[in-house]
């Protein structure tokens, strides 16, 4: 005689795919044990890995030593404070909100800074490192480790900020010599020794080789990416206007800038169009980062947003290279915060870079107090066009980490990012269960109605057969 569930196996299957199916994203950042987090209700969405809101400065230190035990930076996101590559935190304070201008929605207690002012006390990047996994392991809130993350954060320079090259004497020009840029946001792998040697050394940054091609113009106030391993091409390669770039598509269409003032041009965030800051200004930055399907890949993706406007997309990026250990691009490992500067460059450096409210997530994020919390699907903008052109002859960066000159540009790839949830594609078929990762909690979802569903029928029909 058949069993209940032998009478039910549509039922039965459907209950087992809904378990099966639901997906590990169903997690949110770590609780800190009597300190909530700003963005509560943010951190708490199923796809947040990591919150700081810098607003517990007691959870921060540093002895001024180089090496492990000189750096402090506590959080339940982190499964181990720091790696074995530790070095200027001096210069980093936690200070007051309100001694900077007014942000928008989100922290208004302390907040992080990268101190360049001697009349501010120590001098230095302010560098904050975090391990968010181990290699081979999961992230602290047991998210398996994914190639694909946004991490939002907002970001403010004091009006005595220096960039790199200050003073700005014309469109091409420095004032001081060797400018290269200032590193802002970084990620990498969670086994390197050093950046140099790592299989991804990338990030957001403002980068002095970014060059308009119709303008010959320079400026370090503009927003890049550096993409990939230190190692890929002309070394040091970056996203978008990298002229000399031969690893990766130059991506000349970004150009040109959209004002060709020297300093604070007061951009307007603008799809497909290069971005420059304005010193003065609180901004909200949110970085895409999707490592390529294997090392050395030209199919790894970039997006920016800037206020919640995409201003950069790409799809046919080298984000994943040969490192030492070499070629893990199985997903972010370990993160790096601070306003660092080449060695190389003879700027003589000033004012203040201020950060808060820094989020890290497997979806889109956007600003603090958007209503678009993470979880939901990337909004659509940008887009990208053909090739500019070659470069000059000195166009590109300069610097001991900056590269060196091949000119050399591949075609264009262009079009818009695939947009997904978590480590796969759009679409992309998981080997659990055939579930597809485009929306794992909404097929989830609908897998346990159906289920439901498929009870009540049965329930129903077992009822109406008793009544018969």
């Amino acid at each position: 005689m058949p069993t209940r569930m032998d009478r039910r196996p549509c039922t039965w299957l459907v209950v087992a795919a809904a378990v099966c199916c639901a997906p590990a994203a169903w997690a949110a950042a770590p609780a800190r044990p009597g300190q909530p987090y700003a963005e509560s209700s943010l951190c708490a969405q199923p796809d947040v890995i990591f919150c700081e809101d810098f607003d517990v400065p007691a959870n921060f230190a540093c002895t001024g030593a180089a090496g492990i035990g000189n750096h402090k930076w506590t959080n339940p996101g982190f499964v181990a404070e720091v790696n074995d590559y530790v070095y200027g935190c001096e210069g980093r304070q936690i200070n007051p909100a309100s001694d900077y201008p007014a942000h928008a929605a989100g922290s208004a207690g302390s907040v992080w800074v990268a101190n360049w002012n001697p009349a501010q006390g120590a001098q230095s990047p302010g560098s904050s490192w975090g391990v968010l996994r181990q290699k081979g392991g999961a992230f602290a809130n047991g998210v398996p480790a994914s190639r694909d993350v946004y991490v939002r954060f907002q970001i403010y320079w004091t009006p005595n900020y220096a960039w790199p090259g200050d003073p700005k004497t014309d469109l091409y020009g420095w004032g001081a010599s060797n400018p290269v840029d200032n590193k802002i946001l970084f990620l990498y792998p969670p086994e390197f020794q050093s950046p140099t040697e790592a299989a991804y050394d990338c990030g957001l940054y403002t980068q002095a080789g970014a060059w308009d091609n119709v303008n010959n113009a320079r400026f370090a106030d503009a927003l890049s990416v550096r993409v990939g391993d230190s190692g890929s091409g002309t070394g040091y390669e970056f996203f978008p206007m990298c002229a000399n770039c031969s690893a990766n598509p130059p991506h000349m269409e970004y150009a040109p800038y959209q004002t060709l003032a020297l300093s604070n041009p007061n951009d307007t965030p603008t799809p497909g169009k290069m971005f420059r800051f304005s010193r003065g200004r609180w901004y909200t930055v949110e970085l895409r980062y999707r490592l390529s399907s294997a090392p050395g890949a030209l199919d790894g993706t970039i997006e920016v947003w800037v206020e919640g406007t995409k201003v950069y997309s790409a799809s046919d990026l080298r984000t994943c290279g040969n490192g030492t250990p070499a070629d893990d691009c199985s997903g972010l490992g370990q993160i790096y915060l601070g306003a660092y500067h080449n060695a190389a460059d003879g700027t003589v450096w000033n004012g203040q870079q201020v950060v808060d409210n820094l989020v890290i997530s497997k979806s889109y994020i956007g600003p603090p107090g958007d209503t678009g919390d993470a979880g939901t699907s990337n909004p659509d903008a940008g887009g990208s066009g053909s090739d500019g052109g070659s470069p000059a002859s000195d166009g590109g960066a300069s610097g001991t980490d900056a590269g060196v000159d091949a000119g050399i540009g591949l075609p264009d790839g262009g079009g818009p990012a695939a947009t997904g949830d978590g480590g796969s594609p759009a679409g992309e078929v998981s080997a659990n269960c055939g579930c597809t990762s485009s929306s794992p909690r909404s097929a989830a979802a609908a897998l346990a109605a159906a289920a439901l569903a498929g009870l009540a029928r049965s329930r129903s029909g077992k009822r109406s057969g008793r009544a018969r």
